[in-house]
C-alpha cells in the first residue's frame, strides 16, 4: 500500500494486481476489498485472481509458501505480457532481504544465495529494498496509508518466520543495524558474484563437453584444479544437486570411484575413473529403474519411481485423525530431517529406535524376524536414511528420534504406493 501511494505521489502510471490465495478466509477477502477500494478511489486499473493454494501445493508436492510463490510470479508475468506493462514492481524491503540471506545461508546456497534478493531481475523491480520495515511503517503513518497485517506472519511454523521472530532479534542484540549491514554486504556480494560467475562460466565452457543431451567433463579437471570443488558446485547446482550431494560427488571423484550414481529431480550423474557424466532424467516416466541408493534433494521433492514403487513426499501442517504409521506411510518431524535423504535397501547391521519402544535400539534383522518377513522380501523394503540415521523402514515403522510431537511445526509425509 505504501508502494502504490508512492507511485501516486510521483504521478507514475501503474496498475495493481492482487491475488487472493484463499488461505485465511475472511481475512484474505478483507485484504482484497482494501486493495480494490484503493484502486477504485484513485482510478487505477485493477487485476485480481484467486487460487486454491493448498490444493495446488498438495498436487505439486510443494510447501504452501513455495506454491504461493510459483502461482504469484507466473500470474504476474502473464498479466505483464498481456497488458504490455513495463515491469512487475514488488514491495520487498531490507528486512525481507535479511531473512532471505539468513535462510539461504542456513540451507547452503552458494554465493548467489548470500547476495539475497536483487533490486532488479529481468522484469521484476524492487524499489524499496534498501528501506527497512520500520521505515515503511513510518511512511505509512506519515501519509496515513490504510494497510492490513497478515496474521500468518506471526506464526513460527514457517522457516522464514522462525528466522524473523527468533533468529534476527538475537543477532540485533549484537548489531542493532543488522538490516542495513546485511543490505550493504548484499550489494557488495552482488558485484562479487558477477565477477565470480564470469570466471566460472568461462572455465566450465572449456571443461564440459556437450553431445546432444549428454554432458561430460574429465575427472582430472576437477581433481587437480585449484577451484575444482567450486566449479563442480556451480555446474551441478544448476541441475538441482544440493551442497551435500555435491560433497559426496566430490569425494567419489577424489577416490576415483567408478559406478556411483547420484540423482537430482531432473538429472542423473555417474562417473568412472576418466569422466563425470550428466544426463537428464524424467522421474515421472522412469520405468524399471535399477534400484540403487537414491538421494532425495529436499522435502518438496514430489515423486520418485523406484521399480514398481512410487514414493511421494509432501509437507503437512497436522497429522490426520487416523493413519497407519507402521506400514506404507510415515509422518516425520520435518525440522529434524537433514537432507539429502537416502533411499536404499536393507543392509546387514542396520538398526533403528522403533517408534513406541522408548529409545530401545533394535537391529532391522530382528524387527524383520519379529514381523515374520521372509528373506526374499527384505531386499524389497525401502529404508529411508538421513545423516547416517534411519528415519523410516517400509513395513516396519518410524524411528522414535523423528516422531511428530505436539511442538512439531512442519510434518514431512512419506507415502509408498
Amino acid at each position: 500500500m505504501v508502494l502504490a501511494t508512492y507511485f501516486i505521489h510521483k504521478k507514475i502510471d501503474i496498475a495493481i494486481a492482487h491475488i487472493n490465495f484463499k488461505l485465511r478466509g475472511e481475512e484474505s477477502d478483507g485484504d482484497e476489498l482494501l486493495v480494490k477500494s484503493f484502486a477504485d478511489k484513485h482510478h487505477i486499473p485493477f487485476h485480481r485472481t484467486e487460487f486454491q493454494t493448498e490444493k495446488y501445493a498438495t498436487d505439486h508436492h510443494l510447501s504452501i509458501q513455495m506454491a504461493a510463490r510459483e502461482l504469484r510470479y507466473q500470474w504476474l508475468e502473464d498479466i505483464r505480457k498481456e497488458c504490455n506493462y513495463e515491469a512487475i514492481v514488488t514491495a520487498h524491503h531490507s528486512n525481507d532481504n535479511a531473512e532471505t540471506i539468513l535462510l539461504n545461508w542456513s540451507r547452503g546456497s552458494g554465493i548467489s544465495g548470500l547476495r539475497g534478493i536483487l533490486p532488479q531481475k529481468n522484469k521484476i523491480v524492487r524499489p524499496l529494498l534498501a528501506i527497512s520495515k520500520q521505515e515503511v511503517k513510518a511512511v505509512a503513518e506519515f501519509w496515513k496509508v490504510d494497510y492490513r497485517d497478515d496474521s500468518s506472519n506471526a506464526s513460527i511454523k514457517y522457516q522464514r518466520n522462525l528466522i524473523r521472530h527468533q533468529v534476527i532479534p538475537v543477532l540485533k542484540e549484537i548489531n542493532p543495524s543488522l538490516e542495513q549491514t546485511v543490505a550493504q554486504h548484499a550489494e557488495y556480494l552482488n558485484a562479487v558474484e558477477s565477477i565470480y560467475q564470469s570466471f566460472i562460466t568461462k572455465k566450465l565452457h572449456r571443461l564440459i563437453q556437450v553431445a546432444d543431451q549428454l554432458q561430460k567433463a574429465p575427472v582430472k579437471a576437477f581433481l587437480h584444479h585449484q577451484y575444482g570443488k567450486s566449479l563442480l558446485f556451480e555446474w551441478l547446482s544448476t541441475y538441482g544437486f544440493n551442497s551435500a550431494q555435491i560433497e559426496d560427488i566430490s569425494a567419489a571423484v577424489k577416490k576415483e570411484q567408478s559406478g556411483q550414481r547420484f540423482f537430482s529431480l531432473s538429472h542423473e550423474l555417474s562417473c568412472d575413473r576418466t569422466y563425470i557424466f550428466l544426463l537428464p532424467r524424467n522421474i515421472a516416466n522412469v520405468t524399471n529403474l535399477p534400484f540403487l541408493p537414491t538421494s532425495v534433494l529436499n522435502a518438496s521433492v514430489g515423486t520418485i519411481q523406484l521399480n514398481d514403487k512410487m514414493v511421494r513426499f509432501s509437507i503437512e501442517n497436522a497429522l490426520p485423525t487416523a493413519y497407519d504409521a507402521t506400514n506404507k506411510v510415515a509422518y516425520l518431524d520435518a525440522h529434524k530431517v537433514q537432507f539429502p535423504m537416502l533411499i536404499r535397501n536393507w543392509q546387514q547391521g542396520d538398526y533403528m529406535y522403533p517408534l513406541g519402544m522408548k529409545m530401545k535400539k533394535k537391529k532391522l534383522s530382528d524387527l524383520f524376524s519379529n514381523q515374520k518377513i521372509p528373506n526374499y522380501r527384505k531386499q524389497e523394503l525401502l529404508v529411508f536414511e538421513a545423516a547416517n540415521k534411519i528415519l523410516f523402514v517400509e513395513g516396519i515403522r518410524v524411528d522414535e528420534r523423528f516422531k511428530v510431537k505436539d511442538t512439531t511445526s512442519e510434518i514431512l509425509k512419506i507415502s509408498i504406493e
